[in-house]
């Protein structure tokens, strides 16, 4: 994995991590960020991630599901 998927993915988590959701394809600042995770989540679908990615994007997912399950107990 490149030290820029590695970036990407390390500032996708941050993203999602303090505005408790994924990043937007509508708002200018967050469109790079939406567009690297839109790609991951289709290359993990279609299974042609490497194996280091596969896991970057679980732990993306598991993020994104924990912060659901925190709002769904609001």
């Amino acid at each position: 994995t490149s030290l820029r998927v590695t970036h990407n993915i390390q500032e996708l988590i941050k993203f999602i991590s303090i505005n408790r959701r994924l990043p937007s394809s509508k708002d200018i600042n967050d469109s790079k960020l939406y567009q690297f995770y839109s790609r991951k989540r289709q290359l993990f679908n279609d299974e042609k991630l490497t194996p280091e990615e596969e896991i970057q994007f679980i732990e993306v997912a598991k993020l994104l599901q924990n912060i659901k399950y925190e709002n769904k107990r609001k």
